[in-house]
């Protein structure tokens, strides 16, 4: 098994999420908005990859916010970040034997397939990032998070991960993620804006519809190509 540890580029943008996050004090976007509770394994989390340099990272796939954990306990204060950072990546290593095993995680790795065919994980590790649009879970799974929170957090974090990748493709899995990155209004190096494409969420019940391998391979082609490739609209 390589070397799975949190880039320190990363890990200087997300550390500020520990502190805890200043969005969820009274007066900021996510106050009583998100679920936060490191007891029970409330924390940000939802991220892997970028395992060899930055410069090494090819994709980078955004996904809505993490459900409820399951994982349970309270975590080391001290290393909040870095057992986080370990869940994630371990929850989509399917030769692990406490993978999960649902539709989202078989499917995330099977667009890493796509992208980067005969490739073992460790290796697809170097070359995507991996993160949430919010870092924390909504009040309720699956429901939708005020407008205030998605962007308090947009602002936050997710705006600098993306600047840390600007020759990545950025592929927004489901229209969550896709709305989240839309309004970032990001810009490339020439001032233009920047692409991203919009495929279908890995989790039910984007997942279970016709057109979502159509997309996934999509993203896989602007992979192949250098990340030219036109956006995709979903239904």
């Amino acid at each position: 098994m390589g070397k799975r540890t949190l880039n320190r580029k990363l890990k200087v943008i997300l550390e500020p999420a520990y502190l805890p996050c200043a969005g969820a004090d009274k007066g900021h976007g996510c106050h009583g908005k998100v679920t936060i509770d490191a007891k029970v394994g409330h924390l940000p989390r939802g991220f892997f990859g970028a395992t060899g340099t930055i410069e090494d990272v090819e994709l980078v796939l955004v996904v809505a916010e993490p459900g409820d954990p399951s994982e349970g306990g309270k975590l080391d204060a001290t290393k909040e970040l870095d057992e986080t950072y370990k869940i994630t990546t371990d929850a989509f290593d399917l030769a692990n034997e406490t993978h999960r095993t649902g539709k989202f995680h078989k499917n995330v790795r099977h667009i890493l397939d796509l992208c980067f065919p005969n490739t073992k994980f460790e290796d697809q590790l170097k070359k995507v990032w991996f993160t949430e649009s919010v870092l924390c879970s909504a009040e309720v799974t699956t429901h939708p998070i005020d407008r205030a929170a998605e962007d308090e957090c947009g602002e936050r974090y997710l705006r600098a991960q993306l600047d840390l990748f600007p020759h990545a493709v950025i592929a927004a899995l489901g229209n969550k993620a896709s709305e989240r990155i839309a309004r970032l209004k990001l810009k490339d190096s020439a001032g233009d804006d920047r692409v991203v494409i919009k495929a279908y969420a890995a989790a039910p019940p984007g997942c279970n519809h016709k057109p979502a391998e159509p997309s996934w391979q999509k993203v896989a082609a602007a992979v192949q190509k250098n990340g030219i490739a036109p956006s995709i609209v979903i239904a």
